[in-house]
């Protein structure tokens, strides 16, 4: 095992150590990340040069015993990932398992690229390719290799984890497809900044999903966002639409995170149609506090309405898998405890306002 990262070495660095991979036959595991392999930063400072990652690539052609490349933020572009990906595909040795190249700046050509390399590649079990620059199209093509490569186990990097990561729309489309395999059971999205159509995506595939049991998706915006050009809030509805229509149909979930996204009170009446509708759902955690639920944000601005709270509250009733539910934070009047609580609710249920 080596562990180079952020340690800076360019691209003559690269090429020396391209050179010891070339003739190594002991090293299994090497985190290369964010070392300057093209000469641009993270942040993309730096003059773009693919002679690194040509070496890099050279190497691993030739290589027998590298199970584990972990090259996340190097910035290796469209140019490096076809050089990679020809480099392995072309390898009649190679061993590499597991390869990371999120966070590279991989657009549309280094995708396809990559996405030869899979199609192809019987030895490569993981890869993960998230937070670069492809389209969604592309992404539901590499999505799609999960149908026609059994092998083939991730294409996000065996994660389950990505709490504050930064997501597109195209990284929505790569998970979707990870869950549609039926391996996640639980998945941590706080703060990925997934927003409606991204939380969207997601829902069609959590509606039939089987295997998943644990999801946070608290602060993704679900609910809309801050314009910053114009300062305004832009609300809007798709996203809890979509997820509360799959919450009408899931029957494996038993936690749902969904603290702080300004669902409104119009999402609370969706969620609580579903929670009423599915009989053989699962759920018995569900957090949606912080999410201006009677309509008040929260600095009291906004229009107070009881209509969300009431049709939830009716729901709570009905339903006979929840067990614990935090509404906390979401700006009740002094007598609102007494209205939302005149229903008579299961001994087992937990209510926290």
């Amino acid at each position: 095992f080596l562990d180079i990262s952020r340690s800076t070495i360019g691209v003559s660095g690269a090429k020396a150590l391209s050179r010891a991979l070339a003739s190594n036959f002991v090293l299994r595991v090497l985190y290369a990340q964010d070392v300057a392999l093209c000469d641009v930063d993270r942040s993309g400072d730096g003059v773009y040069s693919s002679e690194g990652i040509c070496s890099l690539s050279h190497s691993l052609q030739t290589n027998q015993t590298l199970t584990d490349l972990r090259l996340q933020f190097n910035g290796v572009g469209d140019e490096g990932a076809a050089l990679v990906a020809v480099a392995l595909k072309e390898s009649r040795s190679s061993a590499l398992m597991h390869l990371d190249l999120s966070s590279n700046r991989i657009g549309v050509h280094g995708a396809w690229a990559l996405h030869s390399l899979l199609s192809g590649a019987a030895v490569i079990r993981s890869i993960n390719l998230l937070q670069n620059h492809f389209d969604e199209e592309t992404a539901k093509a590499v999505g799609s290799l999960f149908e026609r490569q059994p092998v083939l186990l991730s294409i996000c990097g065996l994660c389950n984890n990505f709490s504050s990561v930064p997501l597109q729309r195209s990284d929505a489309v790569l998970l979707a497809a990870e869950l549609l395999t039926g391996r996640l059971r639980e998945l941590n999205l706080y703060n990925c900044q997934l927003g409606a159509e991204g939380v969207r995506t997601l829902s069609h595939e959590i509606a039939s999903n089987a295997t998943l049991t644990w999801l946070d998706l608290s602060s993704n915006h679900i609910g809309g966002a801050w314009d910053t050009r114009k300062l305004f809030f832009r609300p809007t509805k798709r996203g809890a639409y979509a997820l509360a229509k799959a919450l009408t149909t899931n029957t494996v979930l038993t936690y749902l995170n969904l603290y702080d996204n300004a669902l409104g009170p119009d999402a609370l009446q969706m969620f609580a149609r579903a929670l009423s509708r599915n009989t053989s759902s699962a759920l018995k955690e569900l957090n949606i506090s912080m999410n201006e639920l009677c309509g008040l944000d929260s600095y009291g601005n906004g229009e107070f309405t009881a209509m969300g709270m009431r049709a939830f509250s009716r729901a709570l009733e009905a339903n006979t898998s929840l067990v614990n539910v935090c509404l906390k934070g979401n700006q009740f009047p002094p007598d609102f405890h007494s209205i939302f609580l005149d229903g008579t609710f299961r001994d087992m249920l937990f209510v926290s306002l």
